[in-house]
């Protein structure tokens, strides 16, 4: 975890222009929740481009492969080993790893693109070996004192691959694995089958929102994601918790919780709209809130 007093420089590009200024360690912040937030405006800045994410510690650089909102891979020197054993256990022997590892450094290619092609590991397996490699190695580097983070653009498509994730789950699931998520949210049967809507809890402090705990089926970019869940605080701040459900025209809009943990859902149809009226309050169950709004904007 960084120590209290370090920060995140700047998110910088190549040519130095600032993207953003987030302190690591900002007062009554939790550290963890900056650093993810940092990480995460970080890929907001690269879009739907691509680009490294250099994550600079007192222990050495990691890197984050980001691709169209994707991420296609994570690695830290500290975890080399780590993904090592974990391809080795699925069947990949060292020769072959070796040769694919030097392959993805001349070539500038993720090493997943270059196993698959090879042969060397089915997709599926080296799915969830990366994907587990990717939030081990920056669960990792945020125990660390981080120092600053970069962004570094490549030509779009340049980390293209099928085995990337997205953005959003991906950073839920790294603060799923960080930080003590007070409760669940919902139970199997409150999720909606409904293609349009975006839900998911937000971990929120005076100065980060995070997104945790997927719920809806659409996934949304960073850039939404992190609007929805600034919104969403404001609201929460505001009222100091309970509900707030809004349809205006096509869109329809839905908070729910206290200042520091709440559901945010987003969908663009009536069904959305009466999903989120009918299963948000009772199925996150806030104890002593009342219900501040629901009712539908013209």
């Amino acid at each position: 975890m960084p120590a209290r007093g370090d920060e995140v420089d700047r998110v910088v590009t190549t040519d130095g222009q600032e993207l953003a200024a987030l302190p690591l360690t900002a007062p009554g912040a939790d550290e963890t929740m900056v650093a993810i937030g940092a990480l995460l405006d970080a890929v907001r800045a690269i879009g739907a481009g691509a680009g490294l994410v250099l994550v600079r510690s007192t222990e050495g650089s990691g890197l984050m492969f980001v691709d169209a909102g994707h991420i296609c891979w994570a690695a830290v020197p500290q975890t080399k080993r780590f993904l090592v054993d974990r391809l080795a256990a699925a069947g990949l022997d060292r020769e072959a790893l070796d040769e694919a590892l030097a392959r993805s450094r001349t070539s500038g290619r993720p090493l997943g693109a270059v196993l698959v092609e090879r042969g060397d590991v089915s997709p599926d397996v080296l799915a969830q070996v990366l994907h587990e490699h990717s939030l081990e190695s920056m669960a990792h580097q945020i125990a660390t004192t981080i120092s600053a983070v970069e962004v570094l653009p490549r030509t779009p498509g340049a980390f293209a691959s099928p085995l990337s994730f997205p953005a959003v789950p991906f950073f839920a699931d790294l603060a799923e694995r960080l930080l003590e998520i007070p409760r669940p949210l919902y139970p199997p049967s409150a999720i909606a089958d409904l293609a349009d809507l975006t839900a998911f809890g937000v971990l929120a402090t005076d100065d980060v929102a995070i997104p945790v705990r997927m719920v809806g089926q659409r996934v949304p970019s960073v850039a939404e994601a992190l609007e929805l869940a600034t919104t969403g605080r404001a609201i929460m701040t505001h009222v100091g918790g309970g509900t707030a459900s809004f349809r205006e025209r096509r869109r329809a809009w839905s908070v729910a919780g206290t200042p520091d943990f709440f559901m945010v859902a987003e969908g663009t149809t009536a069904a959305s709209f009466a999903w989120m009226v009918s299963k948000q309050v009772p199925a996150l169950s806030w104890p002593d809130t009342d219900v501040v709004d629901e009712g539908e904007i013209a």
